[in-house]
């Protein structure tokens, strides 16, 4: 797989290869993590490398092939930790309740290379950013054995990093399954659930606009609403210093209220990303694990 930009050096490649670290972040969320109450560094550091093929948008035709290195970074503190779970701020922590931070991106898209947005406006990429409260149901995180709910809402703002526009709101509320220990090294996650999205969000992706409207592509306004369902699977193995993840997302788009976009090419939508990463450093101190 290689990767695909449209011109070396422009400003567009190099907002892709900022995003596209965020992009990875299904991979990074299934990061390696012990399955005992055993004592962990404070801190962990490492780089890896990430394979991605992904879709232009939920619902086209159209993939491309990404490769990209991403830094690795873990840390166990009392009010901030950043781990296989992103980033959390804990504002608020008990055995079943707790917020963190939700994040995501979506990667540029030329229409020129892209035929049913022929002659429409380029899409900039795409950033994702909120709270999310998550819900325990059964067992703890650090045992690698958990079943709980996450309820994210992010801002979506859209950028070429020499200016800035608000897209809406995304919310994505999923039950999360997680099953370490099968194997002394694998970890195992499945999530499930809905996406709602406000009407900026949808017009940005999914609407055609009277001047762009043509006999291949009539006029369509989006509306706010159902925004199809997404289930991701996860896989990851440690061994040493060294780690490997890979995931598969799985979109679709049947009754949601963008299914008539003349923009929306196929109901369904795949997303995969495999990873390799090596572990080169660690703190001296060692604290418990925590959530």
């Amino acid at each position: 797989m290689c990767l695909i930009f449209n011109k070396p050096g422009s400003l567009r490649q190099r907002a892709s290869r900022r995003l596209l670290l965020v992009l990875s972040a299904p991979l990074l969320m299934v990061a390696p993590a012990t399955a005992t109450a055993q004592l962990l560094p404070m801190w962990e550091a490492g780089l890896g490398i990430a394979t991605l093929y992904i879709p232009d948008y939920r619902g086209s035709k159209n993939y491309r092939n990404y490769t990209l290195p991403f830094p690795y970074m873990v840390y166990r503190g009392d009010k901030l930790r950043l781990d296989r779970q992103g980033l959390r701020g804990v504002l608020f922590d008990s055995d079943r309740f707790y917020f963190d931070i939700s994040a995501a991106a979506s990667v540029p898209v030329n229409s020129r290379d892209n035929s049913v947005r022929a002659g429409m406006p380029d899409l900039d990429p795409g950033f994702q950013l909120g709270p999310s409260l998550k819900i325990n149901l059964w067992g703890r995180e650090e045992t690698l054995k958990f079943i709980n709910i996450a309820i994210p809402v992010r801002k979506v703002i859209t950028t070429n990093f020499s200016r800035y526009e608000g897209q809406g709101y995304i919310a994505n509320p999923l039950i999360n399954l997680n099953y370490g220990g099968f194997h002394p090294e694998w970890n195992l996650g499945f999530a499930y659930g809905p996406i709602y999205t406000d009407k900026q969000y949808h017009d940005y992706y999914y609407s055609v606009p009277a001047r762009y409207a043509t006999e291949q592509r009539p006029e369509y306004h989006a509306r706010s609403g159902f925004s199809g369902t997404r289930a991701t699977l996860t896989l990851s193995a440690r061994r040493g210093d060294y780690w490997y993840a890979g995931f598969a997302i799985y979109d679709n788009l049947n009754n949601s209220v963008i299914r008539d976009s003349p923009l929306v090419e196929t109901q369904y939508s795949f997303l995969i990303g495999v990873t390799a990463s090596w572990l080169f450093g660690k703190s001296d101190q060692m604290v418990l694990p925590r959530d």
